[in-house]
């Protein structure tokens, strides 16, 4: 169930009771559904909290490194964009390559990434960090398809004729 919490972007503050901000769409019934989807006991409580004592607040606000979180976001999203700034000029099977590599680093931590609300992260880096993703996906497909096409032996692609934008 660790597993499982942790793909939710919860924290355990004692042993046994898991924590996340409320800021989740769907509310407590969606994520009841989800966390049951994942395998956790229907006899399991999951409620709302909304308000803490001063030191528990504290406990619950550093379950997460939001400073490695904001950092993470940034660097990605540096590496995706100075990527698709070269990536023209690669061959296609290496294009093909480093796209599948750091595309699936930066999906892993998308999928992973805990959703927390503001003042826990910069928000607004962690959507830059999206768009990025999203950016990289679209030309991923390019490349990909350059790829397959230089396979089945058409000619490859010159730079000119690859056409994809971030």
């Amino acid at each position: 169930m660790n597993r499982a919490f942790h793909l939710l972007g919860f924290g355990e503050l004692e042993r046994g009771l898991h924590v996340r901000p409320d800021n989740l769409e769907g509310g407590l019934g969606t994520l009841m559904e989800r966390l049951h989807g994942l395998g956790l006991n229907a006899d399991c409580a999951v409620f709302i909290a909304n308000e803490f004592d001063v030191p528990t607040q504290a406990r619950v606000q550093s379950l997460w490194d939001s400073g490695a979180l904001n950092a993470s976001y940034r660097r990605t999203r540096e590496q995706l964009d100075l990527w698709l700034d070269r990536s023209a000029d690669l061959e296609p099977d290496v294009a093909a390559r480093e796209s599948f590599l750091l595309g699936r680093r930066a999906i892993r931590q998308v999928v992973f990434d805990p959703f927390l609300p503001h003042p826990l992260v910069d928000v607004g880096l962690r959507r830059d960090f999206i768009e990025a993703v999203l950016r990289f996906d679209r030309a991923g497909h390019v490349i990909w398809q350059r790829f397959f096409e230089f396979s089945l032996g058409a000619a490859a692609p010159t730079a000119s004729r690859v056409q994809y934008t971030h």
